[in-house]
């Protein structure tokens, strides 16, 4: 094969131009005795690379509930919800930048392997038989995805016994779980893996680890779990003539919980 350098635009031609849409409604009521508030929010990012997104949707909701002078009560519930669909891990577009400008090198032409199935299912349309996919192979058959959860509330309560005591009490509870994904067709060459630990993502808990596979991969990671707080605070503030006095207690309560799980079976 003459050394012509058919791929000089391999790393061009193989991105895309991503885009990020937001999108916002919301609804509000207001009157004397409180407001109300309901909201939804949809983010869709398209990455650089192919078959690789982001989806965001939140809804929200608010309001405060008063009764005389005396009494309040504030509400907020959050529930974003976050799907993300990355192809291979998360080095694999680095890998596939080092893969298309240094490792194979220019001498080919990436976009006439675009159609990357030689044999559907079970062989690649490749030039490398050792150590490289096809990067559009990986984009599509090699992926890994993750799911997030949450659930955010608080409430808010006040109340005055008088001018001078007052009490407040707040409870928040807060929930999350993430589902990551993993697989790839058969076929794989390059069978290097990953690793999800709190460690290479303090973002995340749990772990699980794997390894892509020639035969066929599919593996799931779950973890989920919660945390309650809840206080109460009792103030009283008193002035008499040049002096004050000003007294405050409180009581704290919080509970947490987490679980995780993985199963990564040896071949699809």
């Amino acid at each position: 094969m003459p050394l012509i350098t058919r791929g000089k635009d391999n790393l061009k031609n193989f991105m895309q131009t991503g885009f990020v849409t937001n999108n916002n409604i919301s609804v509000t009521q207001t009157g004397d005795n409180g407001y109300f508030r309901a909201g939804i929010n949809h983010i869709y990012n398209k990455g650089q690379f192919p078959n690789q997104t982001l989806k965001i949707t939140n809804f929200t909701m608010s309001g405060e509930m008063r009764a005389g002078n005396k009494f309040s009560l504030k509400r907020i519930w959050a529930i974003p919800v976050r799907k993300r669909q990355m192809y291979g891990d998360r080095a694999t577009a680095i890998r596939g930048i080092y893969q298309i400008l240094m490792w194979t090198g220019p001498e080919y032409d990436l976009s006439q392997y675009k159609d990357y199935w030689a044999v559907k299912d079970q062989k690649q349309n490749w030039l490398y038989k050792n150590w490289y996919d096809n990067p559009y192979y990986m984009a599509y058959e090699k992926l890994w995805g993750l799911n997030q959860n949450l659930f955010n509330a608080s409430l808010t309560a006040n109340y005055k016994f008088t001018p001078d005591l007052k009490l407040m009490l707040r409870s928040g509870y807060d929930y999350f779980k993430d589902e990551d994904i993993v697989r790839n067709a058969i076929g794989a060459i390059s069978t290097r893996g990953q690793n999800i630990n709190s460690r290479l993502d303090p973002d995340r808990l749990g772990s699980m680890s794997w390894s892509w596979n020639a035969k066929g991969l599919y593996g799931q990671h779950q973890s989920w779990g919660f945390t309650s707080t809840t206080d109460a605070i009792l103030s009283y503030q008193k002035s008499f003539g040049k002096f004050g006095v000003d007294v405050l207690g409180a009581g704290l309560c919080v509970t947490w919980n987490f679980v995780s799980r993985a199963r990564v079976p040896e071949t699809g």
